[in-house]
């Protein structure tokens, strides 16, 4: 009778909405797959910048010394210079080198200055 065609038409329906369910819940896992292989990426490409950050670091703190290690040779040089041009008899060579040492040793301390300056707002 009337019954049975009412059951089967409930059926029906759960039957419909239990495929609409299991079709959800497949492209879900779909989607979770899809996620997890795209946060798998992410975290290769974070690892490759933490790289290539630390690397940049390194480089930077080579660049630093080489040009720490430049400033202190260029010193060095200036006085071994002066040194033996003070040792030189002549008073006109020591005259305008202690002229030109006065400039020199000015633009050394700016230069330092300035390093250190530079050094600061790296760190910054």
């Amino acid at each position: 009778g009337d019954g049975d065609v009412e059951e089967k038409k409930a059926q029906a329906e759960v039957d419909e909405a239990m495929d609409k369910v299991k079709k959800e819940i497949k492209d879900l896992e779909g989607c979770r797959a899809e996620l997890e292989a795209a946060r798998e990426q992410l975290k290769e490409l974070l690892a490759k910048e933490d790289t290539r950050l630390a690397e940049a670091k390194k480089a930077q703190a080579e660049v630093k010394l080489l040009v720490r290690q430049n400033a202190t040779q260029s010193t060095n040089q200036t006085k071994q210079q002066q040194q033996t041009l003070l040792k030189s008899k002549e008073g006109t060579a020591v005259d305008g080198w202690g002229k030109e040492a006065t400039k020199h040793k000015t633009t050394d301390e700016v230069e330092q200055r300035e390093l250190q300056q530079g050094e600061a707002d790296a760190q910054a």
